[in-house]
C-alpha cells in the first residue's frame, strides 16, 4: 500500500521582519509546503491512525548554514517567521527516530531556498521515509524442514526479532552513518531435531526497503538433506499513490480587487473616502463548524444589529439581507482540498465608503473553527488616514522592558523629513528619532525606556503628526523572588520560603529529608550562615550518599510532586512574563571526586556543578492535580523525564558549569547569557535549576560536592 501523508493546505510564513541583533527589521516571504510520502504503510494501521501520529510529530527546521534559525511543530507553524534575506535550508521531520522498532518509521525531507527582500520564496518539502527497512518473508517451503523460524537483524545500536508465525513483517531501523552493516542470523529448529543456523550481512542504506526471503528446496545441503536460499531485493522508496490528507489549522488572508495580498498580521492602511471592495478568505482542511466576524462598528455601520455575525448559522435570507448592506459571503469549493472548502467576506464599495468616511482604526476580528476542532483567530486592524503617513501598534514581541520598535505606514508621498516622537504617557515632553522606510513600514528602535511603563507615539511628515496615537506598555523587569535566600523555614525537610509565605522554590529536601527517621539522609539543601554575599546568609546545596544512593544538593523553580520509592517528580518552571538578558549571582563550588559513577560521569573523576535558566512557553506539561508545569521531571529511569534544553517550549536558554573549585576566598560572582531562539516568542515561565552534582538525575556524581548561592539577579537590557 502506497501513501502520501500531505499537508492540505500550503503555510505561508509571511516574513516581514528580518532577525538582527534586536531582531526588529523585515524582509520577503516563504510559502512553505510539506508532503510526507510512504509506500510501505503496514496493513493493518489505518490511515486515521498515520495521520494523528504524524501531525503531532512533524517538526519544521529552518537554518541558515549550519545554524538552526527557528523551529516548529508542524501543527503550529506561525503566519509569519522573521529572516534576513539569504540563503536557508528547512528540514521536515516527523515519526520517531529509534534505533530499530516494528512500528516506528521516521520521515525526513530537506529542501534549500532562498529569501530575497520583497520577494515569496515557495518551497515544497517532500519528506520520505529515512529508514533502512527490512521485510522478512518465510517461504512456505521451510514449513518441510523447520518445526519453527526466526530471523534476528541487528545493528550497531538496535535489534529486531522476525517469527515465522508473523510474515512479511517489515521492520525500521536507524543506522549511524559510519556503520550500515545489519547482521542477520535465521535461525530454525529442524522437524527431525536440531538447530539449524544461517548469518549473512547487508550494507544498509536509508530510504531503502530489503525484501529477504527464506526459502528450502530438496537438494542436497548443510540442513542435512536440502537446499537453503536467502534472497535479498532492494527496492528505493520515493514513490507513492494514494494520499492521507494532515489536518491543518484554517488560515485568513486579506486581498483586494486586483486579488493583491496583504499580511493580515500588519495594520492595514488606506486613505479616507477609498471606495474599493477587499476580501477576507477563509480556507480550511475540513468543514467549517463555525466562522464569526466581529466588528462593534457593524451596528453604526448599519450592517447588522449586532458587532459578531456567525455566516455559519445564517438562513439564505439573511445572507442576502447582509449582502445588501456591504457585506457578502461567498463560498469558492473548486479546487480545495480533501473536505476543505475555501469561503470568502466581501466588503462591498458601499460598506467601505462607510469605513473610510473618516480618519480611525477599525479591527475586524476572524474566528474561524473546522469539524475537527482546528481553528484561527485573526485581526483585519484597518487604518483609516488622510496623512502621508500613519502610526500603528508595534508587535507584541518588539516591546521589551527598555526598548521598542515604533511602526508606521507610508500612505503617499511624504514632503518632509519622517520621523517619530514618543514619551511617558501623561507626560509633556516628546523624543524624537529617524525613521526607516522597507517596503512602505516604517520603523525605529528606541532604548533607554523605562520597565512597566504606558507610552505613546505618533509617526510625523516634517512637523505635521499623524492623527492616529499608538500606545505600548514596557515589560515589567521581573526579578526573582527569595533570590538572596534569606527567607527558609521548616526543619526536615528544610523549606526555601518563609512561614505564611508563597513557595516559588523547593528542592530535593523532600526526598533525602524522608530518610532522617532511619539515621540516614536529611537535607541535602540548607542555609550556611557563616557564608554569604550579603544578608545574614548562603544558600549550601550539599550532596550525600544515602544507602549507597546519590542524593545532589540542589534547588529549583518549582515544586517536589511526589516520591516514587527513592525517586522523585518535581514540576520545573514558575510563572514569568519577562525577556532578561541575564542571570548573575555569587557562587562558591568545591566539586569533589566522583564516588558513584556510572554511564554520564566515571568513578573517580571530578565532579561538576550546574546551574541552568530558560524561559518557555506553551500551555505547560499538567500533573495529576492540574497544575500546570514547563516540564515534569521523573528520575526513575523506567520512564526517566528530564529537562530538554531544546524542547520546542523552550524559547531562550543559558547555563553555567564548574568543576573542581571555585575559590577559597568566599562567593564569587557569575553571570550567564539567555540565548534566545526566537525573538516573538513572550514566555509564561520561567526554569531556573541548580546542582551540586551536574548528573544527579541520574544519581552520579560526588556524594562530598556543594554549591554555595546567593544574590541572583535577573540582568535586562
Amino acid at each position: 500500500m502506497k501513501n502520501i501523508i500531505y499537508f492540505a493546505s500550503a503555510v505561508l510564513l509571511a516574513l516581514s521582519s528580518c532577525k538582527n541583533e534586536d531582531g526588529l527589521d523585515g524582509n520577503g516571504t516563504l510559502k512553505l509546503s510539506v508532503g510526507i510520502e510512504d509506500i510501505v504503510n503496514v496493513e493493518s494501521r489505518s490511515a486515521t491512525d498515520d495521520q494523528s501520529s504524524l501531525e503531532s510529530t512533524c517538526k519544521v527546521r529552518i537554518y541558515s548554514g549550519n545554524t538552526l534559525v527557528d523551529k516548529y511543530l508542524g501543527s503550529q507553524l506561525p503566519v509569519s517567521i522573521p529572516l534576513l534575506s539569504g540563503d536557508y535550508s528547512v528540514r521536515v521531520t516527523a515519526g520517531d527516530s529509534v534505533a530499530a522498532a516494528f512500528d516506528k518509521k521516521f520521515y525526513e525531507g530537506i529542501e534549500n531556498f532562498t529569501i530575497v527582500r520583497g520577494h515569496t520564496s515557495e518551497v515544497n518539502v517532500d519528506c520520505r521515509i529515512a529508514n533502512t527497512v527490512v521485510a522478512v518473508n518465510f517461504d512456505p517451503t521451510l514449513d518441510d524442514m523447520f518445526s519453527e523460524s526466526s530471523v534476528v537483524v541487528t545493528s550497531s545500536t538496535g535489534e529486531l526479532v522476525y517469527s515465522s508465525s508473523e510474515n512479511n513483517v517489515k521492520g525500521y531501523f536507524s543506522l549511524p552513518s559510519d556503520n550500515k552493516t545489519l547482521k542477520c542470523v535465521f535461525k530454525g529448529k529442524k522437524i527431525t531435531g536440531g538447530e539449524f543456523t544461517k548469518e549473512h550481512d547487508i550494507q544498509g542504506e536509508p530510504s531503502t526497503l530489503y525484501n529477504l526471503t527464506y526459502k528450502f528446496s530438496s537438494s542436497p545441503s548443510d540442513t542435512g538433506g536440502g537446499f537453503f536460499d536467502i534472497s535479498v531485493d532492494t527496492t528505493p522508496l520515493g514513490e507513492s499513490s494514494s494520499m492521507i490528507v494532515v489536518k491543518q489549522r484554517p488560515t485568513v488572508t486579506l486581498k483586494n480587487e486586483a486579488n493583491e495580498e496583504f499580511d493580515i498580521n500588519n495594520p492595514h492602511t488606506v486613505q479616507v473616502g477609498t471606495t474599493e471592495p477587499f476580501y477576507l478568505w477563509v480556507a480550511t482542511s475540513s468543514s467549517i463548524k463555525s466562522l464569526v466576524v466581529t466588528n462593534d462598528k457593524f451596528v453604526e455601520w448599519g450592517v447588522s444589529s449586532t458587532s459578531s455575525i456567525d455566516f455559519t448559522g445564517l438562513s439564505d435570507d439573511e445572507v442576502s439581507q447582509l449582502s445588501a448592506k456591504g457585506l457578502t459571503l461567498i463560498e469558492y469549493t473548486p479546487g480545495t482540498t480533501t473536505n476543505g472548502v475555501n469561503w470568502c467576506i466581501k466588503f462591498e464599495s458601499a460598506l467601505m465608503t462607510k469605513i473610510t468616511v473618516a480618519e480611525g482604526n477599525f479591527n475586524t476580528t476572524i474566528d474561524v473553527v473546522d469539524v475537527n476542532d482546528k481553528s484561527r483567530n485573526a485581526v483585519w486592524n484597518l487604518v483609516v488616514s488622510n496623512s502621508t503617513v500613519v502610526t500603528t501598534d508595534a508587535f507584541p514581541y518588539t516591546i521589551w522592558t527598555n526598548k521598542a520598535q515604533l511602526r508606521a505606514s507610508k500612505i503617499s508621498e511624504p514632503t518632509g523629513n519622517v520621523r517619530f516622537r514618543y514619551r511617558q504617557k501623561n507626560t509633556v515632553d516628546w523624543s524624537y528619532v529617524d525613521a526607516v522606510l522597507a517596503n512602505d513600514v516604517y520603523t525605529a528602535d528606541i532604548k533607554g525606556l523605562t520597565p512597566k511603563t504606558m507610552y505613546e507615539y505618533q509617526i510625523m511628515d516634517g512637523d505635521v503628526a499623524s492623527s492616529v496615537t499608538c500606545m505600548f506598555t514596557t515589560e515589567e523587569a521581573q526579578q526573582l523572588p527569595n533570590s538572596s535566600f534569606e527567607s527558609v523555614s521548616g526543619d526536615e525537610p528544610l523549606l526555601i520560603y518563609g512561614e505564611g509565605e508563597e513557595m516559588w522554590w523547593d528542592s530535593g529536601n523532600h526526598g533525602s529529608a524522608s530518610f532522617a527517621s532511619l539515621g540516614i539522609g536529611g537535607n541535602v539543601t540548607t542555609v550556611d550562615k557563616s557564608l554569604f554575599h550579603s544578608g545574614i546568609q548562603s544558600l549550601l546545596l550539599a550532596s550525600q550518599n544515602i544507602a549507597n544512593t546519590l542524593a545532589a544538593g540542589n534547588v529549583f523553580a518549582g515544586k517536589y510532586l511526589k516520591t516514587e520509592g527513592t525517586n522523585g517528580v518535581l514540576g520545573f518552571g514558575r510563572l514569568f512574563t519577562s525577556r532578561p538578558a541575564k542571570l548573575k549571582g555569587y557562587v562558591k563550588y568545591n566539586g569533589g571526586t566522583v564516588d558513584i559513577g556510572g554511564d554520564m560521569i566515571a568513578k573517580g573523576s571530578d565532579d561538576k556543578g550546574i546551574f541552568y535558566v530558560a524561559l518557555t512557553d506553551g500551555d505547560g506539561e499538567v500533573y495529576d492535580d492540574g497544575s500546570k508545569w514547563s516540564r515534569i521531571i521523573k528520575t526513575n529511569k523506567k520512564n526517566r523525564q528530564l529537562f530538554d534544553k531544546d524542547a520546542e517550549n523552550v524559547i531562550a536558554y543559558g547555563e553555567m558549569i564548574w568543576s573542581g573549585k571555585t575559590s577559597d576566598n568566599g562567593l564569587v560572582p557569575f553571570e550567564i547569557t539567555l540565548n534566545y531562539k526566537s525573538l516573538e516568542r513572550i514566555p509564561n515561565r520561567i526554569v531556573v535549576v541548580a546542582s551540586a552534582c551536574m548528573y544527579g538525575d541520574y544519581f552520579q556524581g560526588s556524594s562530598s560536592s556543594k554549591m554555595w548561592l546567593d544574590d541572583l539577579e535577573l540582568v535586562y537590557e
